[in-house]
C-alpha cells in the first residue's frame, strides 16, 4: 500500500504537500483525474547541498543531523525565499487529465488552486535494484521508517518465472548477502543462548495474520523498535514486552543487558536451510534461462 497500490489525494484550495523527497530513490507518478490547477514546484538533485544549508538558515529546527536531513511533510518554505538563498528551482502548473513524472532524488512541494483529485503511484526501473541494499541501509541508519521489506522484494524477484535473467543477475550478490548475514546474526544469538523459536505464517494467508498477536503497522508488516526496519525474514520478539527487534539489534541489547535473552523468541519466515535452497535455484534459474537465450539465438 501506497507503494504498487495507488494513492488517492484529495485537496481544497490552498492544501500544500510539504518538500518532499523519497527517502526509497525511487521515482513516482501522479495524474490529476479533476478539479482545480495545481502548482508544483521541484528542487533537482543538483541543488541538494544549496537546498539544505538554506533550510539550515531558514528552518533549522525541522533540520536533522543525518544523511536523511528533512523529515517527511514537516516544512513548507515558500519558493521565492529557496530562491533568493541561491537555490534554483521549476515550477509547472498541472491541469486536470495530465501526469507529472518525478524523478529519484528531486525535492517536490505543491499547492492546490482548488478542490482537486488525483491519484500516485511509485514504480522502479531495472537499475534501481543495483542500488536498493545501499538506500536500505540508509534508511536502516536514519531509523527512517520503510514502506517493504527489500528483503521481500528480493525474494520475490529470485521465485518469480516472470524474471529476466539480467534482472536476477543483478539480484543475485544481495540475496547472497542475505543470506550469510541471516546465517551469521542466528548463529551469533545462538551462542549467545537463544532457544525459544517458531516459524511465523506466510504473510500472503490472511487468516494467519489474524492469529498474531504481535504488534504490526498499518500494512501488516513488523518494524523494529529501534531502526524501524520492515522486518520479513526473521525478527525477534521480546514477548513480555510484546517488542519486536531486528535481527542486528537485539544482539546489541542483549550484549548491553538492555534485553533479557530468556525473554525472546525468533521468528523466521525461511529456516537457513530454505535460504539455502533458494540460493541454488536461483543459479540454476540463472544458467537455464541463459542457455535458452543461447538456443534461441543459435535457432
Amino acid at each position: 500500500v501506497g507503494v504498487t497500490v495507488p494513492t488517492l489525494h484529495v485537496g481544497m484550495v490552498f492544501s500544500a504537500c510539504c518538500w518532499y523527497r523519497d527517502p526509497h530513490r525511487l521515482p513516482w507518478i501522479e495524474y490529476l483525474h479533476t478539479g482545480a490547477h495545481k502548482i508544483w514546484y521541484g528542487i533537482p538533485d543538483t541543488m541538494s547541498e544549496r537546498f539544505h544549508s538554506s533550510m539550515l538558515k531558514l528552518v533549522p529546527n525541522y533540520c536533522r543531523n543525518k544523511s536523511i536531513w528533512l523529515p517527511s511533510d514537516t516544512v513548507m518554505v515558500p519558493p521565492k525565499l529557496l530562491v533568493e538563498n541561491g537555490v534554483s528551482l521549476c515550477r509547472t502548473v498541472q491541469e486536470p487529465g495530465q501526469f507529472v513524472v518525478v524523478f529519484p532524488k528531486v525535492f517536490t512541494s505543491s499547492v492546490s488552486t482548488g478542490y482537486v483529485v488525483s491519484e500516485s503511484v511509485y514504480f522502479a526501473p531495472p537499475y534501481w535494484l543495483r542500488s536498493a541494499q545501499n538506500v536500505f541501509d540508509e534508511l536502516r541508519e536514519n531509523c527512517e521508517p520503510s514502506m517493504f521489506s527489500v528483503d521481500r522484494l528480493l525474494l520475490s524477484i529470485t521465485s518469480d518465472t516472470r524474471s529476466s535473467v539480467e534482472v536476477l543477475k543483478q539480484v543475485m550478490p544481495a540475496v547472497q548477502e542475505l543470506c550469510n548475514r541471516e546465517k551469521r546474526l542466528r548463529e551469533k544469538l545462538r551462542e549467545l543462548g537463544l532457544k525459544l523459536t517458531e516459524k511465523l505464517p506466510p504473510p500472503e494467508v490472511p487468516a494467519a495474520r489474524k492469529r498474531r498477536k504481535l504488534r504490526q503497522d498499518n500494512n501488516g508488516d513488523y518494524e523494529c523498535e529501534i531502526c524501524r526496519t520492515n522486518l520479513f525474514i526473521s525478527l525477534v520478539n521480546e514477548y513480555q514486552e510484546d517488542v519486536v527487534y531486528c535481527l542486528e539489534h537485539v544482539i546489541e541489547y542483549i550484549e548491553q543487558k538492555k534485553v533479557d535473552i530468556k525473554n525472546c523468541k525468533l521468528l523466521f519466515t525461511y529456516e537457513c536451510e530454505e535460504l539455502d535452497l533458494l540460493l541454488e535455484k536461483l543459479k540454476t534459474t540463472i544458467e537455464t534461462k541463459q542457455q535458452k537465450k543461447v538456443v534461441n539465438k543459435a535457432g
